[in-house]
């Protein structure tokens, strides 16, 4: 059976199948709870080139209340400081700014420093709640055409609309440029950030790949659907967040002039077995670790890319890792992945024997991390970064 591109009449070729799996940050305080599973297949077009999963799931289920907090990382937080001066670069008279997906409103926090009228939008009413007390106002809602329509008299009343990490997340991705377009002033300007899938093949970073992400955009497929709404790059940037990203100023145009056909170019240098050799790899080289060693095994980082990992192991290697450290307050007590590892605070460490490894989950933050264990006293000989396997 052909499977059918979602943004174009393109017919897609799949490039990495992952299985039945969980959703990834829908985590649960009962232990025996059964999760509901979803196929998790990457394809790519064979038209427009970009790639992304093999159906959708209702972004009510994985959005509505949620989990994971922009503002748990040191790292993240330094770079959000330094995008806001960029932005300052596209502060216009009225100097106001919406951001999609505000999650709990640390950019805006940085932008209401440096002086821009601030205002988010974020599905997860748990999450709103708590920009809201930080006294960034933030609408519980998904945003789309409802938006314009609740709120008409923002309709070209923004200097700024930022998209950080939410589009290649929403199936009514077209809807959203569309709306964006009407919400900007004249000069205004979409700030769009977003993995970068030709990191995400050359790193081998299969664990980016779970239900929220529906799209993985390269900038050349990226440029080419904003541009069939009516945007023109401006600027553009590189990201350290989620291990390389675009960032991408565009402004409104009329006149686009011809795209750049990307489908075959993607196509070939995709569709060549690669990301089904990181799985297997890695799928051996961690089962191996875990298996050799006797003494106690915990993993550090528990966040969305561990539970596609950490899904593809056997029962028998999963339920070896003892519990799993995360810094979220949000998260300690949950269980998570399909195997349903408990998720504590880094403190806990300290109730285990000495004679353990810690599988850093969270390699994007690995520096971050190592750190932390190290001034906790854990030798950085017991620390393996995972990331080593994902090549």
């Amino acid at each position: 059976m052909s499977i059918k591109c979602s943004l174009c009449p393109g017919i897609c070729q799949e490039i990495l199948d992952l299985g039945e799996q969980n959703l990834a940050n829908n985590l649960s305080n009962n232990q025996s709870e059964i999760y509901s599973t979803f196929k998790l297949s990457l394809v790519i077009c064979e038209n427009c080139g970009i790639q992304q999963l093999d159906g959708i799931v209702d972004p009510t289920i994985m959005f509505q209340n949620y989990l994971w907090v922009t503002g748990t990382s040191e790292t993240t937080l330094s770079y959000l400081e330094r995008l806001a001066l960029f932005c300052n670069n596209y502060k216009g008279v009225n100097a106001r700014v919406l951001e999609i997906a505000s999650n709990d409103g640390s950019f805006l926090e940085c932008m209401l420093k440096q002086g821009w009228s601030v205002k988010g939008v974020d599905p997860a009413r748990n999450i709103a709640d708590l920009a809201n007390n930080k006294g960034i106002e933030t609408i519980p809602s998904f945003f789309g055409s409802t938006y314009l329509d609740k709120y008409p008299a923002e309709i070209g009343s923004y200097d700024l609309v930022v998209a950080r990490n939410v589009l290649p997340h929403a199936p009514n991705i077209r809807e959203i440029l569309t709306s964006v377009r009407k919400l900007l002033g004249a000069d205004g300007k979409l700030l769009a950030e977003f993995h970068d899938a030709n990191q995400l093949y050359d790193d081998g970073q299969i664990d980016y790949i779970y239900h929220e992400h529906k799209y993985y955009f390269t900038y050349n497929s990226f440029v080419n659907l904003a541009a069939e709404h009516g945007y023109r790059v401006t600027d553009y940037k590189r990201s350290p967040i989620s291990a390389g990203s675009h960032v991408i100023v565009f402004e409104k145009a009329d006149d686009i002039g011809e795209l750049k056909k990307v489908g075959l170019v993607e196509l070939a240098r995709y569709a060549n077995g690669g990301l089904q050799k990181v799985r297997d790899q890695f799928t051996h080289s961690v089962k191996k670790i875990i298996d050799s060693h006797e003494g106690n095994i915990i993993g550090f980082g528990a966040s969305a890319r561990a539970s596609t990992l950490l899904n593809l192991l056997d029962d028998d290697s999963a339920k070896k890792i003892q519990v799993m450290l995360d810094n979220s307050t949000h998260k300690s007590g949950f269980y998570f992945s399909r195997h349903r590892i408990l998720i504590e605070k880094p403190e806990s460490i300290f109730s285990l024997d000495k004679d353990f490894v810690v599988l850093v989950f969270a390699w994007n933050f690995f520096n971050e991390i190592e750190k932390q264990l190290i001034e906790s006293g854990v030798q950085p000989s017991r620390i393996i970064n995972i990331k080593k396997f994902l090549y």
